[in-house]
């Protein structure tokens, strides 16, 4: 995978996590959502904009390992019942990289679309979260319409939580499957 193609997925996690950041910071100071959406901005502030983005995605993303470490550890052992090949999967996914790099390419933007899932199964909760905490401390005149858009942001948590679910078993039998298949030829594809 590309050093472009991460630094746009951590960008695209970024501008996610300043999305609840920035109504948080809004529901705390007691300041309308008006304020950010009919201001004039300059184009200048992009770039600190973008840097922060992606720090923040690189904290997002260390914090999504860590909370859905565990479940995807059960799902590949779903895929790998043998103990022995349990063990071997990082050994399998670098062997694919060297012989295949159409298979290669395959497992990384696999893994790319994990990673995305489970940074917004967190920013969609925390968006929905921040949401209720703007309702909840400031007295919105529309409020129905935040409830609204925080019911979906969290359906959309629990949708990109079953996604991840079902990418991450699809992920492990891809490698399994390609491992295999490069096993028995002699020669890389």
């Amino acid at each position: 995978m590309s050093t472009t193609q991460i630094f746009i997925e951590l960008l695209i996690t970024g501008f996610g996590g300043l999305i609840w950041i920035v109504l948080i910071v809004l529901a705390a100071g007691g300041l309308e959502i008006d304020l950010i959406l009919a201001g004039e901005h300059s184009s200048i502030i992009l770039f600190p904009l973008a840097g922060i983005a992606y720090i923040l995605g690189i904290l997002i993303d260390r914090i999504g390992y860590q909370l859905f470490n565990k479940p995807e550890k059960k799902q590949m052992q779903k895929v790998f019942k043998n103990e022995e090949k349990l063990g071997k999967v990082k050994h399998m996914a670098k062997f694919i990289m060297l012989k295949s790099e159409r298979l290669s390419g395959e497992i990384d933007y696999n893994r790319s679309r994990l990673r995305l899932c489970r940074s917004w199964v967190i920013n969609f909760f925390c968006i929905s979260v921040a949401l209720l905490l703007y309702i909840f401390l400031n007295s919105v005149t529309n409020s129905k319409f935040f409830i609204i858009l925080s019911i979906s942001c969290l359906i959309l948590s629990i949708i990109s939580a079953i996604v991840w679910r079902k990418l991450t078993r699809d992920y492990y039998i891809n490698i399994a499957s390609s491992y295999n298949h490069l096993k028995k030829i002699k020669k890389p594809v």
